[in-house]
């Protein structure tokens, strides 16, 4: 299975889960979302895994 992954860092949660799902490269898909709280801003990082073709 192919994977990547991706980080954002700031201050909004909401923005930067919205960023994590939009930015995620194609054809991958967010397949799990992890959020830290790290020197005073918020890290999230996404791993996405390549969509399955039909």
């Amino acid at each position: 299975m192919d994977t990547v992954w991706e980080v954002f860092h700031g201050q909004s949660l909401k923005q930067l889960v919205d960023d994590a799902h939009q930015d995620m490269p194609t054809p991958y898909h967010a397949t799990h979302v992890s959020v830290q709280y790290l020197n005073n801003e918020r890290v999230v990082t996404v791993l996405g895994e390549l969509d399955k073709e039909e």
